[in-house]
Formats: C-alpha cells, structure tokens, sequence
C-alpha cells in the first residue's frame, strides 16, 4: 500500500469537502430566488463585487505541463459536444434557472471563494458544478444538463442570451485552421505604433504564438517567440471569477488596451515580444484564440493550431516541446 498516494488522496478529498461545505453555505446566504416568472430578465448592470480585501499575492508556482479553461460548462461554446438529458424543463423554468444562477455566481460570496481557491482551475469548476447542481434539484430535477442544454435548446431566447456567461463568450474557433496557410492581420505594439503579424515573421524560422493565457518566457534558437495581448476573458465588468483574476474591467478603447499590456510587461518583468489585438479583435476572430490558445507558423502555413481536450479541457503544454523537438530533428537530418 503507498501510503503517500493514500495521505494525499485523503489531503485532496478533505480540501473538497471543505470547498463543497463553503459553497453551500454561501448559497444558503444568498437565499431562494424570487419568484420571477411575471419578470423574467437578468438586470443590465453587474452588482459591485466584491466588497473585501483580496488574499495576498502567492509566491509564483512553476508552470504545468497543462493549461486548463475554467468553465467546461459554459465558457466552452464552440469546443465543447452538446450536452444530452432526458430532463427537459420549459422556457420558463430555464429562464428562472439562469437567472437564478447568475444570481448565485455573481454573489459576493461566491466570488470570495473564486479568490480563495484562484489558483486551483479544477477546485474553481468544482464550485461552479456545485451551484448549477443546487439550480437544477431546487426546481425540482436532477440531472445538471437540465440547466446546460439551455443555450442549445433556446438558442435565441433573450434571456437565456442575457447571462453573462453566454453574452460575453467570445469563444470561436477562427477561419484559419492548421494546415492552412497563415492570414496577415494589423496589430499594434504596446507603444500603440500599428504592425503586422507577418511583420514578426522571418523565412526559415518558425513563429510561435501565445495569445491569452501565456506559459513560456523565453525563445529556443532559431525560434521566435511572440505574446499577444487580446481580450480579457475574466474582466470585472463582464465574467468574474474573483478579485484577483477580475481586477481589471474590459477595454473599452485601444488606448486602455495597450495601457493594460503595457502595465503587464512593467509588473511582471515580462521580456518576451508582445503585440496586441486591434479593438476589432482581428486577430482572435481569424485565429480563434480567446480565452487563450498558442500557434505555430512555420513558411507562411498554420502548422500548429492547438485544441483543448473534449474531457478534461486543458491544453497539453508539451505540445510544444514536442513540435520544437521534432523541428530541430528534421532540421539536422538535412543538414
């Protein structure tokens, strides 16, 4: 018996049970929901959140070999499989249920939480399972995909496209897959002059991409590195997930924009090249990078376009490793 793989399965277990017995406390402060059905809209303007001091910054861990999107049960529209139950509640019930929700994520408690565990993506899903779990058995049913299958079923209903987490899903897979040659698109340095993303691009040397969530600091020989600074997935105004992932609203001009990619470089003593997206968000449209992705443009082809595993919905970082390794492999058997 390995009783290290024991202790820490019980360390694991223990540490979600507590996270369990937090959010359903937190739930129960918010309160049932109101009844709603005369007045079913979700209100224009976010609550201020939250109203508390943030946890102190942690010391930085050092990079996983994976990368993993918060929300595999909304944030994931256009990656993830649709969602199948034989639970099917009416458009009313389901109005009730995303308002209900949003309601509940969007509490000064819940966000609390979201700071306390930020660090941990698997324990922040885990609260957000738990809420849509409690929505669903407080109408009265049991399976979960009651309440995700909304958005497939109501596709066009107001206010199912009112929660905040289907209006500001700029999730999208681009038109620009691997294998295709790579598009040219404007883009501006943090100084605010306009370029170019072929601009970065030199023959004989691959182009590798980080947009969004960013996960290397330097460039191998012979390989370019490249950041670029597109929309906020999280901004405070918008999808809050905690004051410390949420401590910024989203752009609303280019100039607040590249002052955010700018703060970025100067707080995080960050060295590697970083560009940033135009406020037509041209570069995510064509490349489909928001929340975040990574690339490879080797002789003006798309040759590493990544994707999120249909499960676990993390990117698997040695996907790089693995290109640069088989790059530099083809490169000296042709020399």
């Amino acid at each position: 018996m390995d009783v290290s793989t024991t202790s820490a399965d019980d360390v694991l277990k223990k540490r979600y049970a507590e996270l369990a017995e937090k959010t359903a406390t937190a739930i129960a402060n918010e309160g049932p929901p109101p009844n709603i059905n005369d007045r079913p809209a979700i209100p224009n303007s976010l609550p201020t959140l939250p109203r508390y001091e943030p946890p102190p910054p942690r010391r930085p861990q050092r990079p996983r070999p994976t990368c993993r999107m918060f929300f595999p049960t909304s944030g994931h529209l256009g990656f993830d499989t649709v969602k199948l139950t034989t639970e099917l509640p009416s458009i009313e019930t389901v109005r009730e249920m995303v308002i209900y929700e949003t309601r509940l994520r969007l509490s000064d408690s819940i966000q609390e939480i979201m700071d306390q565990y930020y660090t941990d993506e698997c324990a922040v899903t885990f609260v957000h399972d738990l809420i849509q779990q409690h929505v669903v058995e407080h109408f009265g049913y049991h399976d979960v995909n009651a309440l995700r299958t909304a958005l497939y079923r109501f596709l066009n209903d107001p206010v199912i496209q009112a929660a905040f987490y289907v209006k500001y899903n700029k999730i999208t897979q681009g038109i620009i897959n691997q294998d295709q040659c790579a598009r040219d698109v404007d883009l501006y340095t943090t100084d605010g002059h306009p370029t170019t993303l072929f601009s970065q691009m030199s023959s004989g040397q691959p182009l590798i991409i980080l947009a969004g969530a960013l996960v290397r600091s330097h460039a191998p020989n012979g390989i370019r590195l490249l950041a670029i600074y597109i929309a906020e997935a999280h901004a405070r105004n918008e999808w809050p997930v905690g004051k410390t992932i949420s401590c910024i609203d989203q752009p609303a001009t280019l100039a607040e924009r590249l002052n955010n990619a700018q703060q970025f470089k100067k707080n995080f003593n960050f060295e590697m090249s970083m560009l940033v997206d135009n406020m037509d968000n041209i570069f995510h449209t064509t490349y489909g990078s928001w929340p975040f992705r990574f690339f490879v443009i080797y002789d003006g082809k798309l040759v590493l376009k990544a994707e999120p595993d249909k499960e676990t919905f993390t990117y698997d970082m040695n996907e790089i490793d693995n290109w640069i390794a088989n790059f530099y492999q083809s490169r000296s058997q042709t020399i």
